[in-house]
């Protein structure tokens, strides 16, 4: 038995000097003792039966403790280098089996080399009959399961002694996305850093990662339990999909106390932790030791430049502005069309918006809809792609329905989609664009989708469709209405006209 030194003010589940006198004393047999304990105490089976002393610590005994509570239908997103894998996906396994050997156990990560990498240390384990939980469970674990054992190996699986045939072993090893196995079905799903680096470099990647998730819960048994463990990738990776969901119990556990960089370690060192912002980065940093996707340095646009508007001004000049889908990019699926105004002083109101997936028919309808619901529009910009098609179709519409009003193809420039929105980020910091606090389409409140999909992410976002739709206004060119002081001489339509047409 490995030497132990309670920690002074840690409570631990059991008094195990106490229970170690009492063994000595003849009092209590011991390895009856002992399995009891395995069964009922995770940190008893790692520190004792596994001899992984390095758990004695505050933090990741409460970590444990909480673990052993509850670990169905948990969503466990742990920083990196904080015990979350040796608590879920290797001690606790081995308790469910002690405590049941019919359980059949699969272990799922993005891909299965990763996956069995976790297996392999449990059959490691399992392996050397001088580790204390092997001796103390003959009846359950096998004295040379490579010979003995009807599957042993990363392959296909590993097998404990159990009464029943099943086709899954207790403890097998899958990828999720690539590598996940057919007609398995197991009575405990873990999945174990399904998300990775290179699974969130596109909304393509990203998306697969969740459909496989979601094919990979036929895996699972009636009555069989769920949980899952990682760290953050992408604000918008499966974690951040599964963090939304109610079905799930979700725990968050940065690297410091409050979630920032400047909080207080709760396990490494703030060397440790140094080292670590120094070499990731402080994005990569934010999403694998603070659990926060996004770095406050790394947004663009702040949260607090948001500005909202209750009364529009009496004077306005409004401006229809849309951005179509791109069919040769899936990520930009939304087709967004807006209306901002702009008063005598230069300020910029978002009045109205659309943000759909629509086709080519649909797409002319509510740019129609959008121009007739909003009179008098000042000019109209459209973002083209190709040659004009969605421009050369809504010309021949207004031929058809006698609505007629010029579209001036937006784009052209040598700006990159990114940096067209960003120069948006001086209008918001300045305080001159105005958002409604709500506008509702379909039931969806278009402001707070905006704010919180792509203003706050950005650049790290799937979808920036609103955000390149207002940045359009660039190049539209608005001109202030002239009845302030504050404002240049009126113009006339036709003079607008004229300079928008040279502007295409």
């Amino acid at each position: 038995m490995v030497e132990f030194t309670p920690i002074k003010g840690v409570v631990y589940k059991y008094d195990y000097p106490a229970i170690f006198r009492s063994i000595a004393a003849g009092e209590i047999e011991a390895v009856p003792t002992y399995r009891e304990l395995c069964r009922n105490d995770l940190f008893f089976l790692l520190y004792f039966g596994l001899e992984r002393t390095d758990v004695n610590d505050p933090f990741i005994i409460e970590c444990i403790r909480e673990v052993e509570r509850d670990h169905v239908d948990t969503v466990d997103l742990w920083a990196r280098e904080h015990y979350k894998s040796t608590i879920i996906t290797y001690a606790l396994p081995i308790q469910e089996i002690i405590n049941n050997p019919e359980e059949r156990i699969g272990i799922f990560s993005h891909t299965r080399p990763i996956a069995k990498g976790f297996l392999r240390q449990i059959k490691q384990t399992l392996e050397n009959k001088e580790v204390p939980v092997v001796k103390w469970f003959p009846d359950i674990f096998w004295r040379t399961p490579r010979t003995q054992a009807p599957k042993w190996s990363e392959d296909d699986g590993i097998t404990v002694r159990r009464k029943s045939n099943s086709k899954e072993a207790s403890i097998e090893a899958w990828g999720m996305v690539d590598g996940q196995p057919t007609s398995k079905h197991f009575t405990v799903r873990i999945y174990d850093d399904v998300v990775t680096k290179e699974s969130v470099t596109t909304p393509d990647q990203i998306q697969k990662v969740l459909d496989a998730y979601e094919t990979s819960e036929s895996l699972g048994t009636d009555g069989g339990t769920a949980r899952i463990a990682g760290t953050h990738y992408h604000f918008a990776d499966l974690y951040a999909h599964l963090r939304k969901q109610r079905i799930y119990k979700v725990r968050i556990k940065p690297a410091t106390h409050d979630g920032t960089p400047q909080g207080r370690p709760v396990l490494l060192s703030q060397k440790r932790l140094n080292e670590l912002r120094q070499k990731q980065g402080p994005y990569i940093f934010a999403c694998q030791q603070l659990l926060n996707p996004v770095a406050s340095e790394e947004q663009k646009f702040k949260p607090e430049w948001v500005r909202y508007y209750d009364i529009l001004p009496a004077i306005r000049n409004k401006y229809l502005l849309g951005d179509p889908a791109n069919e040769k990019r899936k990520q930009n699926d939304y087709t967004t069309l807006g209306v901002i105004s702009v008063d005598p002083y230069g300020n910029w109101f978002l009045e109205d918006a659309v943000r759909q997936k629509l086709s080519l028919g649909e797409r002319w309808e509510a740019l129609r809809n959008m121009w007739l619901d909003n009179q008098p529009i000042q000019a109209v910009g459209y973002e083209k792609y190709g040659k004009d098609a969605d421009i050369n179709y809504f010309e021949e519409k207004q031929k058809d329905e006698g609505t007629y009003f010029m579209i001036t193809p937006l784009g052209g420039n040598q700006l990159s989609k990114g940096d067209r929105i960003l120069r948006l980020v001086p209008r918001f910091k300045n305080g001159t664009f105005y958002l409604p606090r709500r506008l509702i389409r379909d039931g969806e409140d278009l402001v707070q989708v905006f704010i919180d999909e792509e203003y706050v992410f950005f650049p790290f976002v799937i979808h920036d469709d609103l955000l390149d739709m207002m940045s359009r206004m660039e190049d539209i060119g608005p001109v202030r209405p002239a009845d302030s002081p504050a404002g240049p001489r009126k113009a006339k339509t036709t003079d607008v006209m004229a300079r928008l047409r040279g502007h295409a």
